[in-house]
């Protein structure tokens, strides 16, 4: 728990409005339907206690306090979908321009596949085939589309990505440029 609000922290203090940012978090979530709350649960918590879980809204509270133009939240974890509140939007040309929040989870309100031990989850095996594979220019609602679909095609789980309700979404998107050769 200390270990995750420390490194946002320290992202928060490192980072400037100029920059673009990606948090990758792949571990355990719980949801609380009586609060209708989503959690995500520290490696060292223990899986009984959810005073040790961290809530989502803490989660948010620290990223919207990231000065940075974009930023890309990925969570892979079960319930991840309790995240989100708003509907999905498409990509629009200069929309790396205007600053965002997205965030994209491995599933919806649900228990999500966690691969075989020692590998890759289903969802971030997409993830990085995708990126790989990729050949031009891929915005986030795209990258969420294409993992969206394969995901479904092999498990049971329904990732979910869209922009956060936060201020600082001002309606744009994060863009992954293909790295240009030498």
């Amino acid at each position: 728990y200390e270990n995750i609000r420390n490194e946002l922290v320290k992202i928060k203090n490192a980072i400037s409005p100029s920059d673009n940012l990606i948090i990758y978090y792949a571990g355990h979530g719980n949801y609380d339907e009586a609060s209708d709350a989503g959690f995500w649960i520290p490696v060292d918590a223990h899986m009984d206690s959810s005073g040790e879980y961290i809530q989502n809204s803490i989660i948010y509270t620290y990223i919207s306090k990231i000065q940075a133009r974009h930023i890309f939240l990925i969570a892979d974890a079960c319930f991840s979908g309790s995240l989100f509140k708003s509907n999905a939007v498409s990509y629009n040309e200069n929309d790396d321009k205007t600053p965002s929040r997205w965030a994209f989870s491995s599933g919806n309100i649900e228990v999500v596949a966690d691969g075989t031990e020692g590998q890759n989850s289903p969802f971030a095996q997409s993830l990085m085939e995708i990126l790989k594979t990729t050949r031009k220019n891929i915005s986030v609602s795209q990258l969420i589309q294409n993992v969206k679909f394969r995901v479904e095609s092999i498990t049971e789980q329904t990732p979910v990505g869209r922009p956060m309700k936060m201020e600082q979404h001002e309606g744009g998107e994060y863009i992954f440029y293909l790295k240009r050769k030498m």
